[in-house]
């Protein structure tokens, strides 16, 4: 596989400075690829107060083609309360269309574009830092290292557009681990693996370093060394320590 720096580059997002910024009230919000994408399963998901415990019990109970698997195409990724949000496009109904400055995703400049459920975003403006017009990630945990936030994620359950710790992809796992020691990085891993310094082999990897696989790149771990990686697998697996694919 392609291994790359643990330093990648920012992404360029360019919106203008003045540019209004509301943030997210839900603890956990979906971000929803359209206002049609849920299911009666996902209600508890689209209320103002999400409940995210009892909708991920309500989707095991189904069978995993029509539960979890069943999000593929629906949920785009995932917001915490506090996040910044740039609003794209309000619906009668209450459904709110963002862009989420902190979910970089080519082609989106501004980034990830999604839907938010009715009640899932404070009116109050975003108040944080910005760099160039955009709010900056926050630094909460700086005193801790990637790999140590990275390996507080082992036994996560995989879920499909995941990124908190009720649930995370492959690159849902990457995003936050890295977030929450300030760096930004792009959510889906095609963009993370361009986002950093290519190294030429794995004898030449360094724990820390990104692992990602297929062309174009559709799956990406966190290299632990010992020609093992940190990932989240797959639908119905957890985010655990296991052998590169192939060397």
């Amino acid at each position: 596989p392609s291994t790359l720096s643990s330093r990648p580059s920012h992404p360029a997002l360019t919106p203008h400075a003045d540019s209004a910024y509301l943030t997210v009230a839900a603890r956990v919000a979906n971000l929803w690829t359209a206002p049609t994408a849920p299911r009666p399963v996902d209600a508890p998901m689209c209320r103002s107060n999400p409940d995210p415990q009892v909708w991920l019990r309500a989707l095991d109970r189904l069978p995993r083609h029509t539960g979890r698997l069943g999000l593929h195409g629906r949920l785009a990724t995932q917001l915490r309360r506090g996040e910044p949000v740039l609003v794209v496009e309000t619906l009668a109904n209450g459904w709110t269309q963002v862009a989420s400055p902190w979910h970089p995703r080519s082609p989106h400049p501004h980034g990830y574009v999604g839907w938010l459920a009715p009640g899932q975003l404070s009116h109050a403006p975003w108040s944080g830092t910005r760099r160039d017009g955009v709010p900056v990630v926050t630094l909460p945990r700086w005193r801790t290292t990637f790999l140590t936030v990275a390996r507080s994620m082992t036994g996560v359950p995989y879920l499909w557009g995941g990124a908190t710790p009720l649930g995370v992809d492959c690159s849902g796992l990457v995003q936050r681990a890295y977030g929450d020691v300030g760096i930004k990085l792009p959510r889906v891993a095609a963009d993370q693996a361009r986002a950093g310094t290519p190294v030429e082999s794995i004898a030449a990897a360094k724990p820390g370093d990104l692992v990602a696989f297929g062309d174009p790149v559709d799956h990406i771990g966190i290299y632990v060394g010992d020609n093992q990686m940190l990932v989240a697998p797959r639908t119905g697996d957890v985010v655990k320590i296991q052998k590169l694919y192939r060397t």
